[in-house]
């Protein structure tokens, strides 16, 4: 005999995953005309009905536009446990970016780029600018130091 369909709290709920993907079609909606807040509204809502690694990119990109890197960090973090893609890592990768962790970011390409089936020139492109970042970032600190050591220089010439 086949198995009775589930039901009950235990049972998946096909009107919940569709709700969910719905919620996460009208943030996409929000996304594109540029209302990043009300995008994020609707993936939180979706995230609700439904926890989805694409809801929680599409959510880290929007937080990410509207400067809250910190949030778009986490969820770019959730979407990679739930499930490692190119565009979690792409994602998570640019957040660090934006809280200036440019070395962490140049970690996080490298091991994004590989999972890319397509053209990967856009990660590329993140990638070395998280590259010149850091470099500069570095370099500006070295600066620092040279600045100090020339002036030592300058003195034990008098």
């Amino acid at each position: 005999r086949p198995a009775a369909p589930m039901t009950g709290p235990g049972a998946a709920d096909p009107s919940a995953m569709n709700h969910g993907e719905a919620l996460r079609n009208e943030g996409n909606e929000h996304f594109k005309k540029g209302d990043y807040q009300k995008a994020i509204d609707s993936f939180s809502r979706s995230l609700f009905a439904e926890e989805s690694h694409l809801t929680y990119a599409n959510r880290s990109l929007a937080y990410h536009r509207l400067g809250d890197n910190e949030n778009a960090l986490k969820d770019s973090n959730r979407a990679l446990e739930i499930k490692p893609t190119s565009k979690g890592y792409y994602r998570k990768a640019s957040a660090l970016i934006g809280l200036r962790r440019y070395s962490e970011a140049v970690t996080t390409c490298d091991v994004g780029i590989p999972m890319v089936a397509g053209s990967t020139a856009d990660f590329v492109q993140l990638r070395n600018e998280a590259e010149r970042l850091a470099r500069e970032t570095h370099n500006d600190d070295d600066s620092d130091d040279d600045e100090a050591d020339s002036d030592d220089d300058d003195d034990s010439e008098e």
